[in-house]
């Protein structure tokens, strides 16, 4: 198994699987309605359903990130806007986050292995993540998502 294999099933296990820490993002946002989803537990605390649009705007840019080498804010924003507070609107969320963990997974296993040690940029800038190896940004995507998952779970538990 290559270095690539061992991240791709990392972020599998944050997904959808069942990772030592705790529950995977899958198993923090079954069952949530939108309802719940756009409920703010506190006037600081970012809702489920902003911390399910951020992940899938992160995906996506990481997945642009590996295909292109350039280092940059998701095109929607960091903290994408809901537009829609549906229970459609939740349905085509966790649509769009389930593409994203899907190509960024597939981006995952074609990257190759010999380009992990690689640096994203030229200068360090810690909002965009460049200027670190693709290696860390890899195991950054995955601890990202094992982050927020442990945030939903806590703002269910909170909402009741």
């Amino acid at each position: 198994m290559t270095e690539v294999d061992r991240i791709a099933e990392e972020f599998s296990q944050a997904v959808k699987g069942d990772p030592w820490h705790g529950p995977s993002l899958t198993v923090a946002l079954d069952g949530v309605t939108a309802e719940v989803a756009a409920s703010r537990p506190h006037p600081t605390v970012h809702t489920i359903w902003e911390i399910t649009l951020h992940l899938a705007a992160w995906e996506g840019a990481v997945t642009r990130r590996l295909e292109t080498g350039v280092a940059e804010l998701p095109p929607e924003s960091d903290w994408p806007a809901l537009l829609d507070s549906s229970e459609n609107g939740w349905h085509q969320t966790l649509a769009l986050l389930e593409q994203r963990h899907k190509e960024l997974h597939d981006a995952i296993l074609s990257f190759p292995n010999d380009r992990l040690d690689q640096q994203v940029g030229e200068v360090r800038d810690p909002p965009t993540g460049a200027g670190v190896t693709y290696y860390a940004t890899l195991h950054g995507v995955v601890q990202h998502t094992a982050y927020h998952a442990g945030q939903i779970a806590i703002i269910r538990k909170w909402l009741g």
